[in-house]
């Protein structure tokens, strides 16, 4: 929320930030975590992140000065690599 990737919007009582189901519905259909093509993959982290760059392909966040917790990635720059065929 905090870069921009998934909107939300401010709770007039609460003040808080809310994120509706349509929100996170658009964000898993655009982006992908890391972590879960790695668990499908069985592929370490790591490996998968060497092998992406190589590719030309970076995390959402590897131009930002701020980094993100997890790695997350955009699914339509993954469509097009064999290894996640199926996956994304």
């Amino acid at each position: 929320m905090n870069n921009g990737l998934i909107d939300c919007f401010i709770d007039k009582h609460s003040k808080k930030r809310l994120i509706t189901e349509a929100f996170l519905e658009l964000f898993t259909k655009e982006y992908i975590f890391l972590v879960e093509i790695a668990k499908v993959t069985k592929i370490g982290s790591r490996t998968l992140m060497t092998y992406l760059a190589e590719k030309g392909v970076y995390p959402v966040d590897h131009n930002d000065n701020k980094k993100l917790r997890l790695k997350l990635y955009e699914r339509e720059k993954l469509k097009d690599i064999s290894i996640f065929k199926g996956i994304v």
